[in-house]
């Protein structure tokens, strides 16, 4: 059995987490969850011949700000946010505002709750999806972010970009599989970093010591010419 992945679903309210969710799991909309099965958000999904396990978790940015109160935070919110390795970062095509809240109010928040690593914060896995597509197609659709500023966002941020409706579950599954992909790449990433700090730290230690040793044995080399001076008769002065 493959190794469980966590992931979250991100996005203001209103902007289709459950029903991204349920489409992901289920292939259904309004999916009834049992809390009490340890599997009830769980699926497997084949990416590249490698079996994987996500388990999914939805919120919603709107908890990391509240307006009366600017340091507000939420327990089960900063909890997913630590915990997860990969996010789809949710917005409607059809609302600007949600476009922007989580490109930068949003995004912000995922990374001050990565996990410290000697290196810097733990990278993770991204993906930037506009869900209802479908309302935005229609002959007056009603699309307010573009899809060509989302994609330039997305690839400043070096992830990938997806617009995806409520019927099309198939679009969906692209959308996790290349968010396992970008996982894979961050983790990657982190690993190496951590290898290059430690042949760094290794190589600084080595020439600390090396210093000490010279230090040390030019402090010696002084003292046996004292000694030598010592032991040495004293030439005697011609008058």
């Amino acid at each position: 059995m493959p190794s469980t992945t966590n992931i979250a679903i991100f996005g203001e309210s209103g902007v289709g987490k459950t029903c991204f969710t349920d489409m992901f799991l289920s292939g259904q909309h309004f999916t009834s969850y049992d809390p009490t099965v340890a599997d009830s958000t769980q699926k497997e999904i084949l990416v590249d011949n490698t079996l994987h396990r996500l388990d999914l978790m939805d919120v919603s940015s709107s908890l990391s700000h509240d307006p009366s109160n600017p340091i507000f935070t939420n327990e089960y919110y900063l909890f997913v946010l630590s915990r997860a390795c990969g996010i789809v970062l949710l917005y409607d095509i059809t609302c600007l505002k949600s476009y922007e809240d989580i490109t930068t109010r949003g995004y912000f928040h995922v990374y001050l709750n990565r996990p410290h690593f000697a290196c810097g914060r733990q990278r993770l896995g991204c993906v930037l999806v506009g869900t209802k597509k479908d309302l935005a197609d229609e002959e007056n659709g009603k699309r307010e972010v573009d899809e060509d500023l989302a994609r330039e966002w997305a690839e400043s941020q070096g992830m990938a970009c997806f617009e995806v409706d409520k019927w099309m579950s198939k679009g969906i599954d692209e959308v996790m599989r290349e968010l396992v992909r970008d996982i894979g790449r961050k983790k990657r990433r982190d690993e190496e970093d951590n290898e290059l700090l430690m042949e760094r730290e290794k190589a600084s230690k080595k020439s600390e010591a090396k210093k000490t040793r010279k230090g040390s044995q030019q402090g010696m080399f002084p003292s046996l010419g004292d000694a030598f001076r010592n032991v040495l008769p004293k030439s005697k002065s011609v008058s």
